[in-house]
């Protein structure tokens, strides 16, 4: 028996459209803003943020979890980009981009000291003033506080102590040191600068070597000891201020120190952050993740820098993420509608984004993307499979997925991506670099090449049929057909209406025994009614006026259409294939009545379901605000009927998505099969079956639909899915467990 279930949408005409609201402003997806430089001072953690459009560099503390732009603040925006803050006592001394500082009242009032550029470390103590002028040399210089002037403490010590090429410049009470970098043949010196640490008891005047090694990387110094990280895993230490050192094997190095109280934070690589208890006796890894930044502390959190990005993490570094720090982002390419779920591709800052409901919030899904300078342009999904494409013209990139994104494999590719289409056995690529196919979830890709198909075919579009054959588009060479999962191929036109040779197919779609072949530049709409045999041009009169548009078909009448460029602007739609065509962007911001004077884009950027998103800027490819309206509001005329089998079963997205402690499921079943919790199963990412006896619960409403509740507070953080079978039927629903 089957259920026939009669979807039919009732349209409010034209009329009453002119005189209701039709569209509906939704949250953007976020980017994670990047800063200059992260620093500490008093306790406060601030950052160094560019305004862009100002072009002027701002500061802000941290404070009860957002960031809050310094004005009235001990760090005002005189400084520009703050490099270094050391803190002796009531005295601190600042580098930024403007200069270097000096307070003597815990930075409530400051002086500048006048001088050379010093971009490099600082330091300030019992010792005196030093600072580092990074220069083909880095000469460490110190403030003569008589005379009010900076002073090279290489001067007139070449020929017997080279104490330059200075890295880093510590001290405590009654010792200051320098760790210098091994340099060979450096410029106007003969000799090679071996490296190593010099020490100081007098201010700086007079310098001793008393560790050569030519691998230091990090200096740490303390009232009881001091440790020098290595470029090879070593790690030096000294307990009578550098008198005699005993080395230590760690098997990575240090990049920054931190103390916490009795224990060592370091910042490493390759073993990512560690910590010690003993002072850097033995080491212990706490997160493998590698961090290029100094940690900061406030409030119980550590905060970091990452490719210019903000994290906080807990003391244990057990949950890291982005701190508060995001704004629009205004590169949306395209909204996907998957599994429910909308997902969104952006650039480098934020990777994918996903939303549960409709676009009123997003979060960030594929957290590996934030740590990777990448920036995204596609996404391709199917079951268990995820591509994403960082697509150039000179190359392009592909992340692979076949475990719902819990992992990911990359490759490269020379040239651009026409089209990507994923079968059930196999990827198909065609592009640039000709046609590809990969068996392996896109590890490996192998050359297609075939009597009927060759490499050298231009194809632009690969589109998937109800019957599922395969359609191949080719810019010169016709139309091909596969019915053996592209294995093997036939021809099956030799060419496109002659005005289609050079142009482009975007999007293809199907509607009964007709198949429609889209292209957006030019304007054009194809179409064949014999399976693909013989192709027609639609005559659509408004597109002679439109330079560039994105289309969306619903069904065979109903076109939804946003165009710009030199013509005709705008959104509008259509009830009878593009014979009469209707506005529907009047109640959108910045809409015209005056197409020339309307230099506003909305663009079609998605469609999930009866909701269409647009997104609105003064490009054709970037977003400042995205807005939603239903197939019925912008006029749509359509009745759907289509049949279910009777082992019918249909899931709504979870909620709440992340989830905490409890994630509830409204599902439908079949009224004529029994529902109990044994259909339910929870699966961890791996695959694996997790023991969920207790924690489920099936809260009918009906005898036909529910809510599945499942109690995760008792779950380790990550992605599971939820499998719920009845009878024939099968679905997956995918949790995120904070």
């Amino acid at each position: 028996m089957k259920l026939t279930i009669i979807a039919c949408t009732l349209i409010l005409s034209f009329l009453s459209q002119a005189n209701s609201q039709i569209w509906d402003e939704v949250s953007t997806p976020f980017e994670y803003e990047r800063v200059e430089n992260l620093v500490s001072l008093n306790n406060e953690v601030y950052i160094s943020k560019r305004d862009l459009g100002l072009e002027k560099t701002f500061n802000y503390k941290y404070s009860n979890n957002d960031w809050i732009r310094a004005k009235n603040d001990s760090l005002y925006e005189v400084f520009g980009t703050l490099k270094h803050i050391v803190q002796f006592n009531n005295r601190v001394l600042i580098s930024s981009t403007y200069g270097i500082y000096l307070s003597e009242d815990s930075a409530k009032s400051w002086t500048k000291l006048e001088g050379p550029n010093f971009s490099g470390d600082c330091d300030i103590s019992p010792n005196g003033i030093f600072a580092i002028k990074t220069s083909n040399e880095n000469h460490l210089f110190k403030f003569d506080e008589t005379e009010n002037l900076w002073k090279p403490l290489d001067e007139d010590k070449q020929d017997t102590l080279q104490i330059f090429f200075i890295k880093q410049v510590e001290s405590n009470y009654t010792h200051l040191f320098a760790l210098q970098q091994k340099v060979a043949n450096p410029f106007k010196y003969k000799d090679t600068v071996s490296g190593g640490i010099f020490i100081s008891t007098d201010k700086g005047e007079k310098w001793e070597k008393t560790l050569s090694d030519s691998t230091l990387s990090t200096m740490f110094v303390t009232e009881d000891y001091v440790l020098v990280s290595t470029k090879n895993g070593k790690l030096w230490k000294s307990k009578d201020n550098g008198k005699t050192w005993n080395v230590i094997e760690i098997g990575t190095t240090i990049i920054s120190f931190t103390l916490d109280g009795e224990r060592i934070i370091g910042n490493s690589s390759p073993k990512g952050v560690i910590e010690s208890r003993d002072n850097g006796i033995t080491w212990q890894v706490i997160n493998e993740s590698i961090y290029n930044s100094q940690f900061y502390k406030k409030d119980n959190k550590y905060f970091f820098m990452n490719f210019g990005l903000v994290y906080e993490s807990d003391s244990l570094f057990t949950e890291v993420k982005h701190t508060n720090l995001i704004r629009k982002d205004t590169r949306i390419g395209f909204i996907y509608d998957y599994n429910d779920t909308l997902l969104s591709v952006g650039n480098f800052q934020r990777g994918v984004q996903y939303s549960t409901d409709n676009a009123k919030s997003w979060h960030t899904y594929y957290p590996f993307l934030e740590e990777n300078r990448v920036d995204l342009t596609n996404v391709y999904f199917n079951r268990n499979q995820i591509y994403l494409l960082n697509q150039g013209f000179f190359l392009t990139k592909i992340y692979a997925s076949n475990d719902y994104g819990y992992s990911f494999d990359s490759v490269n590719f020379g040239g651009s991506i026409n089209d990507f289409t994923i079968l059930e056995n196999k990827i198909l690529l065609s592009g640039s670099f000709g046609i590809l196919e990969s068996k392996d979830y896109g590890k490996t890709f192998t050359t297609i090449d075939t009597t009927i198909i060759k490499n050298n075919f231009r194809i632009m579009k690969m589109a998937q049929t109800g019957s599922d054959d395969l359609l191949a588009f080719s810019t010169f060479n016709g139309v091909f057909k596969s019915s053996d999962n592209a294995e093997t191929w036939s021809k099956l036109v030799d060419s496109l209406p002659t005005d289609t040779t050079f142009a482009s197919i975007n999007s293809f779609y199907e509607f009964d025994d007709n198949y429609y072949a889209v292209n957006t530049t030019p304007p054009l709409i194809i179409k064949s009614t014999d399976k693909g045999l013989s192709w027609q041009k639609l005559e659509i009169e408004l597109f002679n006026e439109i330079q560039y548009c994105y289309l969306e078909m619903v069904d065979e009448n109903n076109l939804i259409l946003s165009s710009y460029g030199n013509g005709i602007r705008g959104l509008r739609i259509t009830n009878d294939q593009g014979k009469n065509w209707k506005r529907i962007d009047e109640d959108l911001p910045l809409f015209s009545e005056t197409v020339e004077t309307n230099s506003y884009i909305y663009r079609i950027i998605g469609r999930k379901g009866n909701n269409i998103f647009v997104g609105s800027s003064t490009t054709s490819y970037l977003n400042g605000n995205l807005f939603v309206s239903t197939l019925e509001k912008i006029g749509v005329q359509s009745s759907v009927e289509s049949e279910i089998e009777r082992n019918y079963l249909y899931t709504y997205p979870p909620y709440p998505n992340p989830a905490k402690s409890e994630v509830k499921i409204l599902f439908y079943w079949d009224i004529n099969l029994p529902m109990t919790t044994d259909d339910i199963s929870i699966y961890d990412i791996t695959g694996k079956k997790i023991d969920a006896v207790g924690n489920i619960s099936l809260v009918k409403q009906e005898s036909h639909y529910g809510n599945l509740i499942w109690d995760c507070s008792s779950a380790q953080p990550g992605i599971y899915l939820i499998n719920i079978k009845h009878g024939t039927e099968e679905k997956a629903v995918k949790v995120v467990v904070e």
